[in-house]
């Protein structure tokens, strides 16, 4: 575990040396983020912390996702599971964003993460390898924070 955040703090400083960028991206409101995130999952609980958020560009989330460290850890059912990933892939990308539009999305079985780029088109992001893919209309979406 140990050595799992060593590799999690190092990556965050390369990436914070080279990838962060201030506020560059789309702006969009409270409501827009509740509108995208609505098409997606019109069932699920949505918790938006805050009243405004910059959508990144996919290519630099595409760039972000791939050198995320989370994915190191070891996974342990009931203490470091799918929820714990996301949680912390979720804080560690906000941490190196700032006030993008990155979030926890949760199915039935499963936590995962999501984020909105440049064209209001919604990502998730399996924390525990770093795939990125589009939402399925099949599944249902109950838990969403962002």
């Amino acid at each position: 575990m140990k050595k799992a955040i060593n590799k999690l703090f190092n990556i965050i400083k390369l990436l914070y040396k080279f990838f962060i960028v201030s506020t560059e991206g789309k702006k969009v409101t409270i409501e827009d983020v509740q509108r995208i995130l609505h098409r997606y999952a019109p069932t699920s609980k949505i918790h938006i912390a805050d009243s405004e958020y910059y959508l990144p560009k996919y290519s630099m989330m595409e760039k972000i996702v791939k050198l995320m460290p989370v994915k190191y850890m070891k996974y342990e059912k009931e203490k470091h599971d799918c929820d714990d990933f996301a949680l912390i892939f979720m804080a560690t990308v906000r941490l190196l964003l700032g006030n993008f539009a990155v979030g926890e999305i949760w199915t039935q079985t499963h936590a995962l993460n999501f984020f909105i780029d440049e064209r209001e088109r919604v990502w998730l992001v399996e924390p525990q390898t770093n795939k990125i893919f589009r939402p399925s209309s099949k599944e249902i979406y109950r838990f969403i924070r962002i």
